[in-house]
């Protein structure tokens, strides 16, 4: 195809295991799975293990990734006031927070990709070594505090647990692969590894799983019931609420195949100006919107409002407002061109080198180069990932501040790691802005 992208389909491929769905949450309208009986208190009350990947929608409000609660007490784990990019895990006792985890180097703001988010509590440890959190195979150093002694607050027992959460904190985003353990710690080996190119992966998950542990896979879409079928082997199914399967031609389709080893489009919460966006990145209330992923060349088939389209680049992308499906759920009609995911979109090396119009805002331009720096100058401004100037994408680069953006041509230079920075996984992000 002659075009720039990521390695990730390659990196898929050579680790020998493809997920095949997610599952949407659409937020703002009560979208969760819950289980009112929770996993029971399991082999030790003191530990648990989440693991799940996380594909970033609107990125404005508290979205909880998982949660449980019984009466005045809650354990959290949960983006927060997202458009920074901040993180916490919350374990309220009725009065105070037992645990309030957050790390000021770790970042979420990368709606391009998926995260892979890891944690494991254990009790029995010391005092500030309870909480472990790895975000893509990395462990992330804790600046809250981290000294629970309420040793069931958060996962067994007869509490009610969500993926998700109903009262206004429903997640927006897509999930995938999403595994929680209540009196366990179970290992990171167990569901990802860094595969050879050096990228952190999906690896397929062996059943039957531990007692009082649910697995979710998202790959039975025949009702919505379906939708939250237990796969570990211990039956313990989760009840939906507000998702939708039928039909899946409709706009509020909620089992997708975009995954984290095929990445699909969405429309770029983090392109400058964008126009409102819902439906985790999958609808625009107008016309101020772009994908994901652009590619300088070739021909892309995506539907908005169940009406084909196609885009050429480098033409202007069809932008304008309504409901877009770039081939993560059924199209209403029959594809005339490949769609806009990592699986379509031929291996070339990242460009090094370029320029783009800067425009004086802290909401800069999204460059697309095919790769994540590792490094990048700016006019002759070295050292910039890292810093609170510029956001490092799978697919590229996003400017948070007006320096570096002055309005005019801007000349950039990038370098990549090699073999392995060709990554349309999501990037965590480095120490900016943290609540």
């Amino acid at each position: 195809m002659g075009i720039m992208q990521s390695l990730i389909g390659a990196a898929a491929v050579a680790a020998g295991f493809k997920v095949k769905n997610s599952l949407r949450f659409r937020g703002g309208i009560e979208s969760y799975l819950g289980r009112s009986a929770g996993l029971g208190l399991g082999s030790n009350p003191n530990k648990m293990t989440y693991s799940g990947w996380i594909k970033l929608g609107v990125m404005s409000y508290d979205g909880y990734v998982f949660d449980t609660v019984s009466g005045s007490t809650a354990f959290q784990i949960l983006l927060y006031n997202t458009g920074t990019g901040g993180f916490r895990i919350i374990n309220y006792n009725g009065s105070t927070n037992d645990v309030d985890w957050r790390s000021s180097g770790l970042l979420l703001r990368d709606p391009t990709a998926w995260y892979h988010l890891y944690v494991t509590i254990d009790l029995t440890l010391a005092a500030g070594s309870r909480t472990k959190v790895f975000l893509n195979g990395v462990q992330y150093t804790n600046t809250g505090t981290n000294v629970d002694s309420a040793a069931s607050l958060f996962v067994g027992g007869n509490y009610a647990h969500y993926i998700s959460a109903p009262g206004g904190g429903d997640f927006n985003a897509f999930v995938s692969q999403v595994v929680v353990t209540a009196g366990a710690i179970l290992p990171i080996s167990n569901f990802a590894e860094f595969n050879a190119n050096g990228v952190w992966v999906p690896k397929q998950i062996a059943t039957p799983l531990p007692a009082n542990t649910v697995y979710f896979k998202f790959e039975d879409a025949s009702s919505v019931a379906a939708l939250g079928t237990d796969s570990s082997g211990n039956g313990l199914t989760f009840v939906p609420n507000n998702m939708v399967v039928s039909p899946p031609t409709s706009a509020s389709m909620d089992q997708m195949v975009d995954t984290p080893t095929n990445n699909f489009a969405t429309l770029n919460s983090v392109f400058p100006g964008t126009s409102t966006l819902t439906n985790a990145n999958l609808t625009s209330a107008g016309a101020t919107v772009a994908p994901t992923i652009t590619p300088t060349s070739g021909t892309w088939y995506l539907e908005r409002d169940g009406v084909a389209l196609t885009w050429t680049p480098p033409a202007a992308f069809p932008a304008a407002a309504g409901n877009y499906n770039f081939g993560q759920r059924p199209f209403t009609n029959t594809p005339t061109a490949p769609t806009l995911c990592t699986d379509n979109i031929g291996i070339v090396a990242p460009t090094t080198s370029g320029s783009f119009t800067g425009n004086g805002s802290a909401d800069g331009p999204v460059v697309w180069t095919g790769g994540v720096p590792t490094t990048l100058s700016i006019d002759g401004s070295a050292n910039l990932i890292g810093t609170s100037n510029v956001d490092k994408l799978a697919g590229g680069f996003k400017l948070r501040s007006a320096t570096n953006n002055a309005a005019g041509t801007r000349n950039w230079v990038a370098t990549y790691a090699s073999p392995s920075t060709n990554s349309a996984f999501g990037q965590p992000q480095p120490a900016q802005k943290n609540p």
